[in-house]
């Protein structure tokens, strides 16, 4: 009996409550998760995510059916109260209203547009009983006066708008003239080397503009193709700009030279932005003489790049150089026509 007694109290127990190894382990496993768990609650009570802020209670009405008459009352139009009521007054003019702050023209909204509401409800009235709404001209006065709202705030975004580009473009200008090494960058670059740079009139020519950087880096930000500006100078004189044509597209960067921005400029000058009688040769109404000089010059920000202006020569154009042609020609046939003639009046005079 005390043998028994002794035993541990698994043995005491009937076959049948008596649990395997693998049940244990089965068991336990539940337990060891809920213990891990309960360990790391509480770090992870720190990192829960938080509800909004608790909100005021919002106000209640002691009396709703006085609260839903004063909500009601305020549909009816003040003239079916008090018919000896004094005239309505006039529409809110813009000039006014932009002399009023955005809360002052929220509220003043939010007045009108309970105003339209009560004016349209009354207005829905009468024409039911088919009787004349006194002071109509208030519909309008306040549609009016909503649609001046309207206007001012339109004005003031879009003066924000462009003060904020505005703020923007000039940020961005700081930035690349601090990055941008104007006397090392370069208009119209000899990429062949001894080649002489020739632009044709009156057809379209593509050059290249070269910009690089101070540090050797990457540039932040690419220069926008409008801050550049190519200028064409011919004995002296600026062309006209309306007989030059310019437009710019950035290049993709190239891998192997992260410090250069490149800009494609594609030119078209027209046939009578110089004079044709410069091409001609001296002493000469029709043959063609050399090409003649121009100076091209770029800009960044109105800042020069470079080391100043790069000589081109200019060719006549294809008009130019097919009348010169037929001028030969004519010339030629002429010359070939005056000797024939020569020869037939002196084989005339050698008759008897």
């Amino acid at each position: 009996m005390l043998s028994l007694l002794r035993r541990p109290a698994a043995m005491l127990r009937p076959a049948s409550m008596l649990a395997t190894s693998s049940q244990c382990a089965v068991l336990a496993a539940p337990t060891a998760v809920l213990s891990r768990a309960l360990q790391i609650a509480p770090a992870l009570k720190s990192y829960a995510p938080r509800g909004p802020p608790d909100r005021p209670p919002k106000p209640t009405w002691e009396d709703p059916e006085t609260a839903s008459r004063e909500a009601l009352l305020q549909f009816i139009d003040p003239y079916e109260k008090d018919p000896d009521r004094g005239e309505p007054g006039r529409r809110w003019r813009a000039a006014e209203l932009r002399l009023k702050s955005n809360e002052d023209l929220q509220k003043l909204w939010i007045v009108l547009l309970r105003e339209r509401n009560m004016l349209h409800s009354t207005r829905m009235l009468h024409k039911k009983r088919k009787t004349k709404m006194p002071h109509l001209g208030r519909v309008q006065a306040t549609r009016k006066s909503m649609a001046m709202i309207k206007v001012v705030l339109g004005e003031r975004q879009r003066a924000k708008q462009e003060r904020d580009e505005r703020l923007a473009a000039e940020h961005l200008r700081e930035c690349t003239l601090s990055q941008i090494d104007l006397a090392r960058s370069e208009v119209w670059p000899p990429f062949i080397p001894g080649a002489a740079r020739e632009l044709p009139l009156a057809a379209a020519h593509s050059f290249t503009i070269l910009l690089r950087t101070t540090d050797g880096s990457t540039p932040e930000k690419d220069p926008p193709a409008d801050a550049l500006a190519i200028e064409m100078r011919y004995k002296g004189e600026l062309l006209p700009s309306n007989l030059v044509e310019v437009r710019m597209h950035r290049q993709p960067p190239a891998k192997s030279r992260p410090d250069q921005v490149r800009y494609n400029c594609h030119v078209y000058v027209g046939g009578q932005a110089i004079p044709a009688a410069d091409f001609l040769r001296p002493g000469s109404e029709e043959e063609l003489g050399d090409p003649l000089s121009l100076e091209v010059s770029a800009t960044l920000y109105g800042e020069p790049l470079g080391e100043g202006a790069v000589p081109v020569r200019v060719l006549p154009s294809k008009r130019r150089k097919r009348l010169a042609a037929l001028a030969a020609i004519n010339r030629a046939m002429s010359a070939k026509l005056r000797e024939r003639k020569e020869a037939a009046a002196k084989g005339l005079e050698e008759l008897p």
